[in-house]
Order: structure tokens, then sequence, then C-alpha cells
């Protein structure tokens, strides 16, 4: 390895560690939607996670009519029923949540259809808190939407 590379590893890891240092034991802090009063939970039981969502569907296409860029082009659009799930954020906590699979197809900017997609929207009883790729991926350890998201106006 060379010297220069060595030079930006040693500051990575310092950087890195200096952010561990700094933010161990923080506590969550509010979400960075727009409007929203939601806080990222730390949840650690399941009945932190709330009743089962009835409104999941409408929920989730709101949401994602909320974020296209062509509203509606959305197509073969599908939810299966909330299931239970927790993951593991750090060896000590633990988020719960009812996870819904959505499946759907949606215009790009070019004006063509991606092709089908599957996300995983995690819901605390009706509200919406995040959105990950993988059903396996915990929210708080991948790309995570701390939404608070209700349906919208």
């Amino acid at each position: 390895m060379g010297d220069v590379q060595k030079v930006f590893k040693s500051i990575f890891l310092i950087l890195l560690g200096g952010c561990l240092f700094c933010c161990a034991g923080s506590q969550p802090e509010e979400a960075d939607v727009p409007g929203s009063t939601v806080r990222k939970p730390a949840i650690q039981k399941p009945v932190d996670m709330g009743p089962k969502p009835d409104n999941y569907e409408e929920t989730s296409r709101k949401y994602l009519e909320s974020i296209m860029f062509d509203p509606t082009s959305l197509k073969d659009f599908g939810t299966q029923p909330p299931v239970k799930a927790s993951c593991a954020v750090s060896h000590d906590m633990m988020f719960w949540g009812w996870r819904v699979p959505v499946t759907y197809n949606v215009k790009d900017r070019n004006g063509e259809y991606v092709g089908r997609m599957t996300e995983y929207f995690w819901f605390h009883g009706e509200t919406l808190q995040a959105v990950t790729s993988e059903p396996s991926s915990c929210p708080t350890n991948t790309r995570e939407y701390w939404l608070g998201f209700n349906g919208g106006p």
C-alpha cells in the first residue's frame, strides 16, 4: 500500500473513531422530514410498535405517489398483510414494527417503466415509520426514511 493510501486510511479511521465516540449513547433526534413530529424510535419492546395498521395499503400508495416523479404512472401496486417483525439495531437494542411488503412499478424521468420493485414499509400503528429495500434490513442500519407519514394532508 502506498504512503498516500496509508495517510488517507489513517485519517478515515481517526474520523470514524471520533464519530463513534461522539455519537455513543446519544438520544434519538427529531426526524428530518418537514412537518413530522415523530421521533426516531429506539424501540425496545413489541408493545411499542402499536396496533396492527388497518390503512396500510392506502398509506403506502399515498406515500409512493408523494415521492414519485410521475404519480399517475403508478401501476402493478400491491401489498401483503402486515406482519410483526423485528431486527437488531445493536447488540442491546431491537427495532419492532409492522412490516408490509409493497410491490409496484412506476415511470422514471425518461417516461419508461422501471420494472416491478418490492420495498418493505415499516409501520407503528397507522404511522409509516421507515422504508427498506430488503425484508431483513433493519430501518436504522440501511437506507432509512424516518417518515412519520400518516397518509398525507
